[in-house]
């Protein structure tokens, strides 16, 4: 299902993608003060709606390959930055967590947009098993405090994890928000790695090995250049042994 509001066809600058192009992108948005939008991201009005950011013609598609990409490809694109330098909307409630232990972000899905489009060129899908969930978890809870972002319906389709684990499942940037309070991430290419990645949060990601030179440019490169970042690229069956780097050296925070 697609939704156009307006007229697509105009000369401003235009932002392409899901949340964590809208990230990049969000210094660059406020300064042009208007944009139009095309996204995969239905809650795409909340996401500007605190920066006064007018979208003058917004476009939803769940199906990234239907976008309009001859319109798309004629129109200047809103300048993305590598790092945050915005004021993270405060979050609409406190957290519960207790004790001093460090905070380790754990975002082990996909979008459903990104899942689809990457699944129908047989491509391995963002979202982490539960095996691979779990053993993340037991391995860091011995030491710190891990925080699942998760959706409710996704956190209902888990089965019980420990309960050293806490569920992040708010709104958008109340989620956005928590994540750039932790002290690592780790988990899937996904809108909350880019949200610590631009915090310089350390982020381990795990991510197919398909070529796709967008998000390796844009989301990956800089930040594993800058040492913010490591990245494990698989494809399918990759072993749980996949994870042992990354749990070891949030181990040593």
């Amino acid at each position: 299902m697609s939704q156009i509001i307006f007229d697509a066809r105009s000369s401003l600058k235009c932002v392409v993608g899901g949340i964590g192009d809208m990230l990049v992108t969000l210094e660059g948005a406020i300064a042009e003060g208007a944009i139009d939008l095309y996204t995969h991201y239905k809650e795409w009005a909340y996401f500007y709606k605190p920066f006064n950011i007018k979208v003058s013609s917004g476009y939803y598609n769940q199906e990234i390959d239907s976008f309009p990409w001859a319109s798309i490809n004629k129109q200047g694109k809103v300048a993305r930055a590598q790092y945050k330098n915005f004021d993270i909307p405060a979050p609409s409630y406190e957290h519960k967590i207790s004790g001093n232990r460090k905070w380790i972000a754990l975002h082990p899905f996909g979008s459903a947009a990104s899942n689809g489009y990457w699944g129908k060129a047989g491509a391995p899908g963002k979202n982490l098993s539960f095996k691979e969930i779990e053993y993340i978890v037991n391995s860091l809870t011995v030491k710190h405090t891990v925080i699942i972002f998760a959706s409710a319906l996704e956190q209902a389709a888990l089965p019980s994890i420990s309960k050293d684990v806490y569920f992040m499942n708010g709104s958008l940037w109340d989620s956005l928000y928590w994540a750039s309070q932790c002290h690592a991430f780790i988990g899937s290419d996904s809108c909350i790695k880019t949200m610590t990645a631009m915090c310089k949060i350390p982020s381990y990601v795990f991510c197919a090995g398909y070529n796709d030179p967008t998000r390796d440019e844009v989301f990956l490169d800089p930040y594993v250049r800058d040492g913010v970042m490591k990245v494990y690229k698989y494809w399918h069956n990759r072993p749980i042994s996949t994870f042992d780097e990354a749990i070891e050296e949030i181990l040593e925070l």
